[in-house]
């Protein structure tokens, strides 16, 4: 009878993880290459996490817009999120390279903050946005100059957030296809590195 009833009781429901940024955290989410999708790795790398760690088998959504900024994700892409996503357990944010023309990153932390608040009662972890290459320029080719705005406006930003201790945890330097943007294997190094920092038992 015992063995009836346990059979019967359903299973334990996965964790729901989401992944929120921009086209820094989308690689190949947008284009339809799984594999390159960091979503994927880390998924794959918490179906083989260790009994016991919370966020084993975990399903793992990017709802990463490209382009995006802290502003377009108050207005509209939180809610668009939670209603994709009824239950969400846990969101990994990773915004902010983007607001970069505001010149505030005061402003730019109280509304990454406000994004974190929108998506309680889930865990959420910050993290600072990726590092810029300066060297590398292929992305002056949208506007000259434009990699030198973003790496200076990301080591402002990065400084005032790690100040402020709003960052959960920093990525490492990936390599970058344009001085901004990680590419198939660099992506799946993000996911890999990400799903290392959730298969720790101290998160």
């Amino acid at each position: 009878m015992v063995a009836l009833l346990a059979t019967a009781l359903p299973s334990a429901v996965p964790p729901e993880i989401v992944l929120v940024g921009d086209s820094t955290t989308a690689c190949g989410a947008r284009d339809g290459s799984e594999i390159h999708d960091p979503a994927h790795t880390v998924e794959a790398l918490l179906a083989r996490a260790p009994e016991g760690n919370r966020w084993r088998g975990a399903k793992v959504h990017n709802e990463a817009r490209p382009g995006s900024n802290t502003s377009q994700w108050l207005r509209t892409h939180v809610r668009r999120v939670k209603r994709r996503h009824p239950r969400i357990d846990a969101v990994v944010i990773t915004l902010g390279i983007n607001d970069f023309e505001g010149d505030d990153p005061r402003a730019t932390i109280e509304r990454i903050r406000e994004i974190a608040a929108r998506f309680a009662p889930a865990t959420t972890w910050v993290t600072a946005p990726h590092e810029v290459d300066p060297k590398n320029r292929t992305i002056d080719e949208i506007s000259p100059g434009l990699i030198d705005r973003y790496a200076a406006w990301n080591d402002r930003l990065t400084a005032a957030m790690r100040a402020e201790k709003l960052v959960d945890f920093e990525f490492p330097s990936f390599p970058k296809y344009d001085g901004l943007h990680h590419r198939g294997p660099s992506c799946i190094l993000v996911g890999a590195w990400l799903g290392a920092q959730l298969m720790d038992p101290s998160r």
